[in-house]
C-alpha cells in the first residue's frame, strides 16, 4: 500500500481513546491541532466522524486524514466505513479520487442513506 504523506508543516498522531474502543487520528500543523478524525468502534468495524478547522479545508488534507485512518483500521483486520449520517464534505472525500488511489471504495445505500465502505485494493 502507498504512503499516506502530508504536505510540509503537517503532521498525523493516532491515539487510543481513554473513554471508550475509539481511535483518534489527529491532524497538526506546526504543533496545533486542526483536525481530528475519531472511530467508533462497533465489534469489528469502525464507523467514521471527522472535523477540520476551514481554513485548512479544501486542500486535500480531510482525504489524506481519511486515507491515514482507514489505513490504520485495515492494517489492524477492522472494517471501516462511513457513519451512515454523512456530510456533504464527508461524501465528497469518500467518493474523491485521493482516497481511491489507496482504497477500493464502495458505496451502498442504507434506509435511505449512502454508506461507503473501504476495502484494500
Amino acid at each position: 500500500m502507498k504512503r499516506i504523506r502530508l504536505p510540509k508543516g503537517y503532521s498525523f498522531r493516532i491515539k487510543q481513546s481513554d473513554y471508550s474502543n475509539a481511535q483518534n487520528i489527529s491532524i497538526f500543523f506546526k504543533g496545533h491541532e486542526v483536525g481530528r478524525l475519531r472511530l467508533s468502534g462497533y465489534s469489528k468495524e469502525y464507523r467514521t466522524h471527522s472535523w477540520l478547522l476551514e481554513e485548512h479545508q479544501c486542500k486535500g488534507l480531510g482525504a489524506l486524514m481519511y486515507a491515514r485512518a482507514i489505513k490504520w483500521a485495515l492494517d489492524n483486520n477492522f472494517k471501516i466505513s462511513s457513519s451512515g449520517c454523512t456530510s456533504k464534505e464527508a461524501a465528497r472525500v469518500w467518493s474523491g479520487r485521493t482516497i481511491r488511489k489507496y482504497f477500493k471504495i464502495i458505496r451502498y445505500t442504507v434506509n435511505g442513506n449512502a454508506l461507503w465502505r473501504a476495502y484494500k485494493k
